[in-house]
């Protein structure tokens, strides 16, 4: 256990874009990067702005817990079809609610929020599609 605590102080901190003050996060690693910032344009043309962390290592650092816990409607965005990186970010915070997406699915996150907005809105949110395992 000591190992761990002293690797998170020495991997590469996650690279954090929280400029929207959103209570919506974006969470993903690697080469979806390109896609997500194309997705997160989309979205904040359409009046939403969302944040985004990219995590850059394992173990993962405090400022990884910090924005899991920041915001309230979490996607984790991977290209692997079974979420192994939503399943570590996942028992971080296992009764919180996180939504997986495949990057083929980007655009399908801004269906996902609109639902969550109706429903927080007191509107009539229809369920969530599935975006993932």
């Amino acid at each position: 256990m000591k190992k761990w605590e002293t690797a998170k102080k020495l991997v590469p901190r996650a690279v954090i874009d929280a400029t929207a003050g959103s209570d919506i996060g974006i969470v993903s690693i690697g080469s979806c990067d390109g896609a997500i910032h194309e997705a997160m344009d989309v979205l904040k043309g359409l009046g939403v702005g969302v944040d985004y962390m990219r995590v850059r290592a394992f173990p993962f650092s405090e400022d990884v817990d910090r924005f899991l816990g920041a915001h309230k409607l979490l996607f984790v965005v991977e290209q692997n079809r079974d979420a192994q990186f939503k399943s570590l970010l996942t028992p971080r915070d296992p009764g919180r609610e996180v939504e997986a997406a495949l990057i083929a699915e980007l655009r399908r996150i801004a269906d996902l929020i609109d639902v969550h907005r109706r429903g927080r809105a007191g509107g009539s949110a229809s369920p969530r599609p599935n975006c993932g395992p």
